[in-house]
């Protein structure tokens, strides 16, 4: 392998030393430079002549060092083990396989066998053959080790944080007697990366504007697929109509997945009834999804929020810095602190009324500007506005009420519109207090009222009210209980994401309850005192998050089950989700979960090569100088490597949490109103007049006038 100028300094220096190790006693022997056990359990010596050796073809660089002592112990550890045969078996191969390479590129470029033998042997940093051996070699038992370390036991540690004994998995450094400090620990995958198991209906509005939160556009068909969907969900008949429109109830609801299976744009996880799998820290989601449901989760759930509790702990695992910090609209730097409840960007979580849905279901609001319309006993053309389509009813209420980036929750709350709708004439109050010529008198709500037809739903049967604060009513919810969040999609996505957390990491313990006649199960919160507690209760569906996210089969000894009538049933875990699926998809779903696991922790090599110290337990003869400056060089770079992990991992946190907080400013700015009617949203008066049976757009006191809410500005 090639020689560089750091690797005749290291020589050099250890030369030096091997000619000082015969003069100095030492607790070690003459010229030993580090000892270690071998897989056999004998002790082996390692001598600076052998170091020397080694480092003839490497830098001084602290990476290099820490590489070269890995390669050195791994090597040792395989010396004279059974498993060493096979190794070479296979090294031999891959050298074959560079062979057969070369005559082929030789035949296909009609060169020298020699010559591109040549080529890829410095394309592997080789000399010659015996180099391209020891390479692959390394390579072989390098990838046997790691195969090896992510053990069944392992893979559980490094998920949970913690071993089987309750051992943190990466403690760090505790600076106990004679450990070498190897840097700070890791909490496990669960609590580092916060795993959310999510499902989700992507309804499609192509031809509204991902950018443009206040006078985009949909289609009349979108209008009422994102209106029917709802309806849908909340268990209404949509063949109803008129004044029974989304009010009565189905007779069988079609559950949230197989309306995902049915109707989601997103069609890969429509296939899996909606489910997403895991979403975690590192996942590249929609922003407004993403940090949506964090929001919604972190800020305004309340369950298990209260002081030096599960969730109340792990939700610091999701949040900022305590330095975190966004600009605000008019430039001003504002901490991510003071952007919650205590008054800011994190405010409040939105709400939607399902009387929009209702509105944008019907065929009136979602037609086109009609021609020819009968007033009284004549014919009116309302192309209105040039035909501008920001002033349709289906895009003036899509603006108001869907068209936001803000997670929000479905209410059981009728609007001002569905006194068009439905021709009702329930007193609800007006979004604006119309004045001709002067324009809104008030700020407008978007909240609307409680309606007991639609709270009657059986989408708003589940008490929710312990879940969300500030609102006075159940929310839609699925057929399992589990809240049904909404959030405009953008990125790519262009539509509405409704949203389902199937598992939240703020939930230590979950409890699937069989719904009476029905394969659903109705999630709840389960309390123990700790997990031996929950392991003793072998009776009834609970999962804690270890066994939530198991990696063993489903009818393996090892996959969690409980009794019933003293039988084995599996528990509803992510592997199955509460649905029958085949071995194969079982598997896929399993190998998600263990790469996961395996791949989040970017300084994982570091704690490999702290096992390895302590599996072998090496000891290095720092009274050499050159080997203590190697040790330095090794413990300093491991350190860095965590460190720099941890910040990286902070950092990127930090700013996907910044840019939410100031998209959602400037959305919330441009979605404001102005009380001289001057608002970017147009007024949805507006709307109501447009398709109210006793106006008259050609009134002169009528909103489509010059100066009028109606009349384009």
């Amino acid at each position: 392998m090639k020689k560089g100028l750091n690797s005749l300094k290291v020589l050099a220096a250890l030369v030096a030393v091997t000619a000082l190790a015969g003069c100095n006693e030492t607790s070690y022997k003459e010229g030993v430079a580090l000892q270690y056990t071998a897989p056999n359990g004998e002790r082996v010596s390692y001598t600076t002549a052998e170091l020397l050796a080694d480092y003839q073809n490497s830098s001084t660089s602290a990476s290099t060092d820490f590489d070269k002592i890995k390669e050195i112990l791994i090597r040792k550890y395989y010396e004279g083990s059974n498993k060493l045969p096979e190794l070479k078996r296979l090294a031999n191969k891959d050298v074959d396989s560079i062979k057969q390479q070369a005559a082929t590129n030789s035949t296909n470029n009609g060169t020298s066998y020699e010559k591109e033998f040549q080529t890829l042997l410095e394309s592997e940093g080789c000399d010659n053959i015996e180099e391209l051996y020891q390479k692959k070699l390394y390579d072989q038992e390098k990838s046997k080790y790691e195969h090896d370390y992510y053990s069944d036991a392992k893979k559980r540690a490094i998920r949970d944080g913690i071993d089987d004994n309750g051992n943190p998995t990466f403690p760090g450094y505790s600076g106990t007697a004679g450990e070498y400090n190897f840097g700070v620990g890791n909490k496990g995958y669960i609590q580092t990366r916060m795993p959310y198991h999510v499902s989700h209906i992507l309804i499609e509005a192509s031809s509204a504007s991902e950018t443009d939160p206040t006078s985009t556009s949909i289609t009349s068909d979108e209008s009422k697929t994102i209106g029917h969907i709802v309806e849908l969900m909340a268990g209404a008949d949509i063949t109803k109509k008129g004044a029974d429109s989304g009010k009565v109830a189905a007779t069988s609801r079609t559950s949230f997945g197989v309306l995902a299976q049915q109707y989601s744009k997103d069609t890969g996880s429509g296939a899996k009834y909606g489910d997403l799998g895991i979403m975690d820290k590192a996942t590249s989601f929609v922003q407004g999804f993403q940090f949506g449901v964090y929001s919604y989760d972190m800020l305004f759930n309340k369950k298990n929020q209260v002081a030096d509790t599960f969730g109340f702990t792990q939700k610091e695992n999701l949040s900022w810095s305590d330095d975190a910090y966004f600009y605000n609209t008019k430039g001003e730097q504002v901490k991510l602190d003071d952007a919650t409840e205590a008054g800011g960007v994190f405010e409040s979580i939105g709400q939607i009324p399902y009387g929009a849905a209702v509105a944008l279901a019907d065929e009136d609001t979602a037609e086109n500007f009609p021609t020819g319309r009968i007033f009284g006993t004549e014919k009116h053309n309302w192309n209105v506005n040039g035909g501008d389509s920001t002033y349709m009813p289906r895009n003036i209420l899509f603006n108001k009420y869907f068209n936001k980036h803000r997670i929000a929750v479905i209410t059981p709350n009728r609007i001002a519109y569905d006194d068009v709708v439905d021709g009702e004439t329930t007193a609800v109050p007006s979004e604006f207090t119309y004045n001709p010529g002067v324009g809104a008198a008030s700020e407008p709500s978007s909240l609307g009222v409680l309606d007991a037809d639609y709270a009657a739903l059986p989408g708003f049967q589940h008490d929710t009210t312990d879940i969300l604060d500030g609102i006075g009513s159940n929310v839609l919810t699925t057929e399992q209980g589990k809240i049904i969040l909404a959030v405009r999609g953008d990125s790519g996505t262009k539509g509405i994401h409704f949203i389902v957390v199937d598992r939240s990491p703020l939930v230590e313990y979950q409890k699937y309850v069989p719904q009476v006649g029905s394969e659903f199960h109705v999630a709840e919160t389960a309390t123990y005192a700790d997990d031996a507690a929950y392991h003793a209760d072998t009776n009834t569906d609970v999962t804690n998050l270890a066994d939530y996210y198991t990696m063993y089969r489903v009818g393996s000894n090892e996959y969690p089950t409980y009794a019933v009538a003293e039988e084995k049933v599996n528990k509803t875990t992510f592997v199955t989700n509460g649905v029958e699926k085949n071995a194969s998809d079982y598997q896929k779903t399993i190998d998600s979960i263990s790469s996961n696991v395996t791949s989040y922790n970017g300084a994982i090599d570091t704690y490999m090569f702290e096992e390895l110290v302590k599996t072998t337990g090496v000891t290095f003869n720092t009274n050499n100088a050159i080997v203590k400056q190697i040790v330095d060089n090794i413990t300093k770079h491991s350190q860095q490597q965590r460190q720099k992990a941890i910040d990286e991992a902070t950092d990127k946190l930090d700013e996907s949490w910044q840019k939410y907080a100031e998209f959602l400013c400037r959305e919330d700015q441009a979605r404001s109103y102005r009380k001289d009617g001057g608002q970017k949203l147009i007024s949805e008066n507006v709307a109501i007049d447009y398709l109210g049976t006793d106006s008259n757009p050609d009134s002169p006191a009528g909103m489509w006038t010059v100066g009028g809410l109606g009349y384009k500005k």
